[in-house]
C-alpha cells in the first residue's frame, strides 16, 4: 500500500517546509521510500480538505506549518482533515511549541510537534524521523483494518465488512462510484485507483472495475463476464487476462477453503 503524503505552508512562516518534507522521503530505505507518494504541496487550507474528500483519501501523512491558532491552519484544519480521513497521521511545524497541549485538549491526535524555530539541522532529523514513524505507523493501521472497507458518500463515513463487497464500478458522475454489496448497492465518493491502492486483495478485471474474488460464482471465459453471488455481473477486458488467470490459479489452488468446489464446464469456470 503507498500512502500519500502533503504538505500545507503558512506562509507568514518562513520555513520552506516542502523541501524539508521532500528529502526526508527521499533518505528512506528502499523499503519506507517505495510506500510514500508524495501528492502535493498547499498554501490554501480549502484546496488541500477539496483534494483528500474529492479523491477519498485513506492513510494520508499531512505536514502542516503554521500556529497553534491559525485562522483555518492549525488545530482547525487538523480536525477536518481527521474527519476526512481517520487514519491520517498529522505532523505540525510550529512556531508556538508552548501551546502543544491545546491539541490533546481538542482531542486532536498528533504524530510529532516541531518547533519551526529551532535550527534546521534539527527541524530535518526530527522530519526524517517523523516520515519513518508515520509509515510504520500506517502499515500497522492497515493490517488492523485489513478485514474492513472504509468509504465515504457525501459528508458521511461508513466501514463494510470487506467479505461482503462485491465490486466497485465507475459512474458518469466525477469522484463518484457505484459499491456493489452483498446487501445492495451506494454510490461513494473517490476513485478506483485509490481503493485499489489501499485495497490490493481487490482485483482490476477492466478500467471501470474491481471486483472481489471471494464473490465471484463464475467466470464466462467466451463472453468475458464474471459473475457474482449475489446475481449481478461485470465483463473484463481482454487487458485483465493475466489477471482473471490469477484469480482463477488461485481459487483451483486454494479451492479448499472457499465456499465449495470449483469446475470447468464448457468455457466457464463455475463455484458451487
Amino acid at each position: 500500500m503507498k500512502y500519500s503524503v502533503f504538505v500545507c505552508e503558512d506562509p507568514k512562516i518562513k520555513l520552506d517546509l516542502y523541501h524539508l518534507v521532500k528529502l526526508a522521503i527521499t533518505i528512506q530505505e528502499d523499503i519506507i521510500h517505495e510506500k510514500i507518494s508524495f501528492d502535493g504541496v498547499y498554501t490554501d487550507p480549502n484546496k488541500l480538505l477539496d483534494h483528500i474528500e474529492q479523491e477519498a483519501v485513506n492513510y494520508g501523512i499531512y505536514f502542516l506549518t503554521t500556529s497553534i491558532f491559525a485562522g483555518k491552519m492549525g488545530l482547525e484544519l487538523a480536525k477536518k482533515i481527521k474527519l476526512i480521513d481517520a487514519s491520517a497521521q498529522l505532523i505540525l511545524v510550529t512556531d508556538d511549541i508552548s501551546k502543544v497541549y491545546l491539541a490533546f485538549e481538542n482531542n486532536v491526535e498528533l504524530l510529532d510537534c516541531i518547533s519551526s524555530k529551532q535550527p534546521i539541522y534539527k527541524i530535518q532529523e526530527r522530519l526524517n524521523d517523523a516520515v519513518l514513524s508515520a509509515v510504520k505507523r500506517q502499515d500497522l493501521e492497515g493490517k488492523r483494518k485489513q478485514t474492513i472497507f472504509y468509504y465515504r458518500n457525501g459528508q458521511c463515513a461508513y466501514a463494510e465488512n470487506l467479505d461482503n463487497i462485491v465490486c466497485i464500478t465507475t459512474t458518469t458522475k466525477p469522484h463518484r462510484l457505484c459499491l456493489e454489496t452483498l446487501t445492495g448497492t451506494h454510490e461513494i465518493n473517490g476513485s478506483l485507483q485509490q481503493f485499489a491502492t489501499a485495497y490490493p486483495m481487490l482485483w482490476r478485471i477492466s478500467q471501470s472495475c474491481l471486483v472481489n474474488d471471494n464473490n465471484i460464482c463464475l467466470i464466462d471465459l467466451k463472453s468475458h463476464k464474471v459473475l457474482f453471488s449475489n446475481g449481478e455481473f461485470e465483463y473484463y477486458s481482454k487487458r485483465a487476462i493475466k489477471v482473471i488467470r490469477e484469480i482463477l490459479r488461485r481459487r483451483v489452488a486454494k479451492k479448499s477453503s472457499f465456499r465449495g468446489s470449483c469446475r470447468y464446464v464448457t468455457n466457464c469456470f463455475l463455484w458451487k
